[in-house]
């Protein structure tokens, strides 16, 4: 998989996690069809973070291996662009899951609602 298919996913999980449930009420199945969606989407997001988080302790690991101290290679790799885009990358991964749960829950609901009119 290449850098510019990972981004598109990236991209594509923002745009789904992002949708406002409340002011787009839509069928329970619908929201069901954008669970799976997502959860697709996380399937390769996944591997594009342990991509990354590899990146980042490799980062650590040279920093330690260049001569500094557990905590001071572990800084120095934060500091750096590994880690930031492995941050973003967990925090969109686990934004997801909970959008999923999200969906999951508001079809459940809708179909309570469905089923009482």
């Amino acid at each position: 998989m290449t850098p510019e298919q990972l981004e598109e996913i990236k991209l594509e999980t923002e745009r789904l996690v992002g949708q406002n449930l409340v002011d787009n009420p839509k069928p329970p199945t619908d929201y069901l069809q954008d669970a799976d969606k997502i959860n697709a989407l996380l399937y390769n997001l996944g591997e594009m973070l342990l991509i990354l988080e590899n990146a980042y302790r490799r980062d650590v690991q040279m920093n330690i291996m260049g001569g500094d101290k557990n905590a001071v290679a572990e800084s120095k790799a934060k500091a750096g662009n590994n880690y930031k885009r492995y941050r973003a990358c967990e925090l969109l991964y686990k934004r997801g899951e909970e959008r999923i749960r999200l969906l999951k829950k508001t079809a459940t609901i809708a179909q309570e609602e469905f089923n009482r009119t």
